[in-house]
């Protein structure tokens, strides 16, 4: 995109040149072959050469004022993307973060729980083996009762 815009103000340069070299040499052209005394001549050419130079001067200046303008313009676009990716991607970390966090309290949790139940099989089946053991069956505990109610 740089090659672009670099070719382009290249094209309008050039143009621009062009055109101004060929009113600067029609004007002489025209003044020369003007039946006028050498010192009118003289004076014709030095006042085209004057009033062009003004005329380029001023295509300058608006030139460097256009180019500035568009300058700020894409500088305060690039400014405006930048801050609202910043800010997009802060977000979007945060949202992450927050996710993860919960996601990890959540398997904590859930890690504490299968302990627990872990803990309670393997006592119930440490019961379970010392009543073989002892030979007899074991009768079901008023807990287990209760939970099938």
């Amino acid at each position: 995109m740089g090659e672009e815009v670099k070719n382009g103000k290249s094209r309008i340069g050039s143009f621009l040149g062009g055109a101004l070299f060929g009113a600067l040499v029609g004007s002489v052209a025209a003044l020369i072959f003007a039946p006028k005394s050498g010192r009118e001549l003289r004076g014709d050419i030095q006042e085209q050469f004057t009033a062009a130079k003004e005329k380029t001067s001023q295509v300058k200046d608006t030139v460097v004022q256009k180019g500035n303008e568009w300058k700020s313009i894409a500088l305060d676009a690039t400014s405006k993307v930048t801050r609202s990716l910043k800010e997009q991607s802060n977000e979007l970390l945060d949202k992450v973060q927050s996710l993860t966090k919960k996601s990890g309290e959540s398997l904590e949790e859930t890690l504490e729980d299968a302990k627990e139940a872990i803990g309670k099989i393997g006592e119930e089946i440490d019961r379970k083996l010392e009543a073989l053991k002892e030979g007899k069956r074991e009768e079901p505990q008023e807990e287990a009762r209760e939970e099938s109610r």
